[in-house]
């Protein structure tokens, strides 16, 4: 699956894509596993790209099939899959470039790769109902098949939807869209391959889902309802054990959710010896303007010892429920929100525990995020006259001392940083039909001379994918237009002043992404030919080119010609594992491959 960023606009922005992971979008395969969390803003935080909504039949939840445990061999290598019609005439084609890791007539789809190396894959969708859909994972350094694991039997599936968070892989088995009074929900599902398969939920809250760095901990809601008084729960969950999810909060609002307010946020920090993890949800429901709901934050311990969660903090109330922000440094030391009034405020956590007097950092803020060490703030700022908003960088202890860094030309931005934390995109108008913007960057360390972002695009059309910028913060990475998921691929070189954007290549790209921790080394896949109905059944030729800053020329190396459009690198970028596919092959050529990058 392919990941969309996150954006956090000034107004109630449409969620999309991403935020509902559809069919033809996919998740990030985060090689690193920095994200903690899927977040799915209807309000503050939309994000750019559509949604193919599968709709249909819900799975059937009885149907949670394990077939052992971790590095199990299902002994189903080579899988003759259904058979060809005979009436028909064979098409005699060649393997792809590789390593066959899973092969079978009816072809696979590939979800995600994980740092630890295990390729997570499913039989190919076929269509709006696949009566029954086995959830595999492979370790994709296998050289003769083995070690591939019979995860799961779904049953009566539509729309699944499956992506990872470092080496949790979560599986929403059938996600049914937002309706009235209720949010988008599905059974939710984890694997690890430390823990193995894990059911979580029959009615889980569909991109509400965050995991701990080190993999051992998720959070989620569970239980959520329909109608007037719709409500989730809250739960922690070890990804190993037998302990069994803990209840953090009952009772969420959740009726407001598909009328753009009142989506939870979570978070995740990891310290030495502490998991924390923390929460902000609505405790009331919103008035009828949209109005500042009053919202609650609390924080709890994760016991990796004993896979149980402790309540380590008082609930703090008083905070904007209806349009949340949450952040939280990646040790879990300083936690970053806004009050119902729209004062940005920090917390300070020791081992858990939220210090009941916070920092306030600034006022007027609609939305915001933390550097990873919590040291510093970026967020949005609304004057409250009416004025031009403001983006604004501050410290989260005091003095604040907050700079604004860009004063015009803005009124929204992206949550993720680049890889240096010196980038940030940003916009100045979005379309609230598609969720897609105009695109623009802004330094994060100095302030605009002109009092604009570098503009890179005018269109609202723009949108971010897999890789927003390259493992050495050299370039950035983005699209425009995006039509029907597919993107114009451009790059902009960050090196020179000012920065020079340019197209990567001339034909329309399905993902991308950054390959390794350094250096500016790409994978794309283009010249794709679309699947209107299905679109992860869509093919495309996998490249691999290195950008030179100063430089506007890109010579791309093939890979693979017109392999599946899902694919992913491994971590450390040395191998791409796709999945190939020909209709009616006289060879049993379609199935799972890796293969190595120049």
């Amino acid at each position: 699956m392919r990941s969309y960023t996150l954006v956090f606009g000034l107004t109630t922005l449409l969620a999309a894509g991403a935020t509902f992971l559809a069919c033809g979008s996919s998740s990030s395969n985060n090689p690193t596993g920095t994200d903690s969390g899927t977040e799915s803003d209807s309000g503050g935080g939309a994000d750019g790209s559509t949604t193919d909504d599968g709709g249909g039949t819900m799975v059937d939840s009885s149907v949670k099939a394990d077939s052992g445990t971790p590095g199990q061999d299902s002994g189903t290598k080579v899988d003759s899959g259904t058979a060809v019609d005979s009436g028909t005439a064979l098409v005699d084609a060649a393997a792809p470039p590789g390593t066959p890791l899973a092969l079978s007539a009816s072809g696979y789809f590939v979800w995600a790769v994980t740092p630890d190396g295990y390729a997570v894959y499913t039989d190919r969708l076929t269509g709006s109902n696949n009566p029954t859909l086995h959830v595999y994972a492979m370790p994709i350094d296998s050289t003769d098949g083995g070690g591939s694991q019979l995860l799961a039997t779904l049953s009566n599936v539509a729309n699944p939807q499956i992506a990872n968070i470092g080496n949790v892989v979560y599986v929403y088995h059938d996600v049914v869209t937002a309706s009235a009074k209720q949010g988008p929900h599905s059974p939710l599902s984890i694997w690890t391959s430390t823990g193995g398969w894990k059911h979580l939920s029959d009615t889980s809250l569909t991109g509400f889902f965050y995991a701990s760095a080190d993999a051992s901990a998720v959070m989620y809601l569970d239980n959520v309802s329909a109608g007037v008084a719709a409500t989730g729960d809250l739960y922690g969950a070890p990804t190993a054990g037998a302990t069994a999810p803990t209840a953090l909060e009952t009772g969420i609002v959740t009726n407001e959710i598909a009328a753009g307010k009142c989506f939870p946020r979570g978070a995740f920090g990891q310290g030495t010896a502490t998991t924390v993890a923390a929460a902000l949800w609505c405790s009331g429901t919103s008035d009828a303007s949209g109005a500042a709901t009053d919202g609650t934050v609390s924080t709890w311990l994760f016991d990796v010892a004993t896979g149980a969660f402790s309540h380590q903090a008082t609930d703090v109330n008083g905070m904007n429920g209806s349009q949340p922000t949450l952040a939280l440094d990646t040790t879990g030391s300083t936690l970053f929100t806004t009050k119902a009034n729209q004062d940005a405020v920090a917390f300070a956590v020791a081992a858990g525990v939220i210090t009941p007097t916070p920092t306030t950092v600034d006022s007027n803020v609609f939305s915001g995020i933390l550097l990873p060490d919590g040291s510093k703030a970026l967020y949005g700022q609304a004057p409250p006259d009416g004025g031009t908003p403001l983006l604004r960088t501050a410290a989260t202890t005091a003095p604040t001392s907050p700079v604004t860094l860009v004063s015009s030309s803005f009124v929204g931005f992206y949550s993720l940083l680049s890889p240096d934390n010196r980038w940030l995109y940003t916009f100045s108008a979005q379309n609230t039909s598609t969720g897609f913007t105009d695109m623009w960057l802004a330094n994060t360390a100095t302030a605009s001379t002109s009092g604009a972002p570098v503009q890179l695009s005018t269109t609202q059309s723009g949108a971010l994918f897999s890789s927003p910028f390259t493992a050495d913060s050299k370039f950035a990475l983005w699209y425009d237009p995006v039509v029907q998921g597919f993107g114009a691929f451009k790059a902009t070189d960050l090196t020179g002043t000012p920065p020079t954007s340019f197209s990567v290549t001339s034909s329309d790209v399905w993902n991308d992404f950054a390959l390794g921790t350094t250096g500016s080394k790409i994978s794309y896949n283009d010249n794709c030919s679309s699947n209107t109905t299905n679109q992860l059944a869509s093919t495309c030729d996998i490249q691999v080119a290195t950008l030179a800053a100063g430089s506007t020329t890109v010579s791309p190396t093939k890979i693979v010609a017109q392999a599946d459009a899902n694919y992913w690198p491994s971590a450390d970028g040395t191998k791409l594992v796709f999945t190939y596919y020909v209709a009616k092959s006289a060879n049993l050529i379609n199935g799972l491959y890796v293969v190595a990058t120049p």
